[in-house]
C-alpha cells in the first residue's frame, strides 16, 4: 500500500522533491487517494474510512477494489468505485464518475486511462 501511495504522489507531483509532501497533506486530491488506499488494507478499517470519504468528498469505495499505482483524482467529488473494479496504473478519474457493475460485471480498466464525467 505504501508503494502505491508513493506512486500516487509522484503521479500528482511529477519530478518534484519529497519536501513537497507537506503540501500534499493539504491537497484534497492526494488526501482522497491516500484514504482510498488506506481503506483497502483490511475490512475492519474499511468501514470508518469509507464513511470519512463519503462525508469529506462524497466518494464511495467498496472493499476489494483493485487500482494500480498512480491514481489521480483531480476533482475528488462524487466518485464511486464498485466492489469488483480492477484498474491499471496511472488511472485518472474526474468528478461524478461511477465505476460499478452492469449485469453483475464490473469494468476492467487498462493502464494510462483518463475517465471524464458523462463519458
Amino acid at each position: 500500500m505504501v508503494q502505491k501511495i508513493v506512486s500516487d504522489f509522484h503521479a500528482l507531483y511529477p519530478g518534484r522533491s519529497r519536501w513537497i509532501m507537506l503540501k500534499a497533506v493539504f491537497n484534497p486530491s492526494f488526501v482522497a487517494v491516500a484514504l482510498i488506499r488506506s481503506s483497502q488494507i483490511a475490512k475492519v478499517i474499511h468501514i470508518p474510512i469509507r464513511w470519512l470519504l463519503l462525508i469529506l468528498f462524497g466518494i464511495d469505495v467498496a472493499y476489494g477494489v483493485k487500482i494500480g499505482g498512480g491514481l489521480i483524482l483531480p476533482h475528488p467529488v462524487g466518485i464511486v468505485f464498485g466492489r469488483g473494479v480492477v484498474a491499471g496504473d496511472q488511472l485518472t478519474v474526474y468528478q461524478f464518475v461511477t465505476l460499478g457493475s452492469k449485469n453483475k460485471a464490473y469494468p476492467v480498466i487498462g493502464a494510462g486511462v483518463t475517465i471524464y464525467p458523462m463519458s
